[in-house]
């Protein structure tokens, strides 16, 4: 990964680490999705179609954030939940 992707990826989520808030995807507006899974790879949670804020998982845990953008590959980023 190169440091322009690196750079895309640690901006894609804010906060990273939550107690519950919820959680902006990205700076750019809508995605065609956003998943949430957890760290055996379940799907937590499906967002289609949305905008850049999600609520957070509501069990503690680290999760796995895939952001699909209208072109190109989709973006992932890890968050943690406590």
């Amino acid at each position: 990964m190169g440091l322009a992707e690196s750079d895309r990826v640690q901006q894609l989520l804010s906060p990273t680490i939550t107690h519950g808030e919820p959680v902006q995807v990205g700076t750019r507006g809508r995605w065609l999705a956003i998943d949430v899974l957890d760290a055996a790879g379940r799907l937590v949670s499906r967002h289609i179609d949305g905008g850049p804020i999600i609520p957070a998982p509501t069990m503690p845990g680290t999760y796995v954030v895939q952001a699909w953008p209208a072109n190109g590959p989709p973006v992932t980023a890890r968050m943690m939940r406590y």
